[in-house]
């Protein structure tokens, strides 16, 4: 028995610390030297095209290549709105930082959806942007490179685009072109593909450290979903300062949010087979709510319920062996325990916290058991 439960103990904590390693060390980005290129950006909103490939794209325009940016929405709820408007001002201004000609971007205004749905797009409109993009891809010089979002993307603007990119890629048959991935924010968690995210996501379900989260934990990488770990392009000078700088142009959508965010290397990571790369779904996730964990990050929750449990139920043996009367101590136990049963069925807690006192509530009644 004892073996039995020293085996449920640590086969968690030696997987989640397994996948962490694993994470830190083999799944860290790889580097490779970037060669300045011909290039087309695929954005679903004004601001994402700096996020996904602002490093790069400011490189090659510096270095005399041609750099285009393709639009899918217009960045607002309505085409022609003084927010969309502003928002194409503000596309305009941070490339122009770094040469690209007002002609090189292209809107093509479908409508802005909600980012967890329902796309407002109609099918008309899709098809027609599917078509243009097709345009775009079949006029680019040979061995252009070619940047779209990243599978599991959490925006639905985000999610159309890459089919629509994939679709195009696929239908014109450009295998001279390179084409890189990159994700920007997504609801998927995992110790070995993202372990910054996980561990911050982790943090933001404990009581009390969740207080410290907004002050103290920094930007995550998204991490992809599936696949192999992401590439750093080096380039020959460092881009980071004018990625941020660019990225200050989208005042409407919060520079320094974006600055904090975003003002990171750009991670990529190269498809090599675009009607592959169109049925390849994220997989061996769990649902909980509205995130999705890894087995490393499922894993991670058990060895922290089982060390609260185990805390938990010493304290509660500590307050037994207090010499207090014997009712005393045993309401003083029922009556804490229900206090953390009660703080779990609270509906806005998400399922990983009210396990959280769950947990506690049990190990406290385990020592009186």
């Amino acid at each position: 028995m004892s073996t039995l439960v020293a085996i449920l103990l640590l086969a968690p904590a030696v997987y989640a610390g397994g996948s962490l390693l694993f994470g830190l060390t083999c799944w860290r980005p790889r580097s490779m030297r970037a060669t300045a290129g011909d290039a087309l950006i695929l954005a679903a909103h004004s601001d994402d095209c700096v996020i996904l490939a602002g490093e790069y794209g400011a490189a090659s325009s510096l270095a005399g290549r041609a750099v285009s940016i393709v639009y899918l929405t217009c960045s607002d709820r309505e085409p022609g709105s003084d927010l969309a408007e502003a928002r194409k001002m503000e596309a305009h201004s941070a490339w122009s930082r770094v040469g690209v000609a007002e002609e090189n971007l292209h809107f093509l205004d479908l409508p802005n959806s909600p980012m967890d749905g329902p796309l407002v797009s109609s099918t008309e409109q899709i098809e027609e942007a599917q078509a243009k993009i097709e345009e775009r891809i079949a006029a680019l010089p040979e061995e252009s490179v070619v940047f779209l979002p990243a599978a599991g993307e959490q925006h639905v603007d985000h999610d159309l685009l890459r089919k629509l990119a994939l679709k195009a890629l696929a239908s014109v048959g450009r295998p001279d072109l390179r084409v890189f991935e990159g994700p920007e924010y997504n609801r998927y968690h995992s110790l070995v593909r993202s372990p910054g995210k996980a561990l911050v996501s982790v943090w933001q379900r404990l009581p009390l450290l969740r207080r410290l989260h907004a002050r103290l934990a920094p930007p995550t990488f998204a991490g992809f979903v599936r696949g192999g770990p992401a590439i750093r392009l080096i380039h020959e000078r460092d881009m980071l300062d004018t990625k941020r700088e660019m990225l200050g142009a989208f005042t409407s959508q919060g520079r320094e949010e974006l600055e904090g965010f975003f003002g990171t290397h750009d991670r990529l990571r190269a498809i090599r087979d675009p009607r592959r790369a169109l049925q390849q779904e994220p997989r061996f996730y769990f649902r909980t709510g509205s995130r999705y964990l890894a087995p490393s990050v499922v894993c991670l929750w058990i060895l922290l319920y089982e060390v609260l449990f185990l805390t938990a139920r010493g304290g509660g043996r500590v307050i037994v062996g207090l010499h207090a009367p014997g009712a005393v101590t045993l309401g003083a136990i029922v009556l804490v325990s229900l206090g953390l049963v009660f703080a779990s069925l609270r509906r806005r807690r998400a399922m990983e916290e009210k396990l959280v006192f769950l947990a506690a509530a049990a190990g406290l009644a385990s020592a009186v058991v």
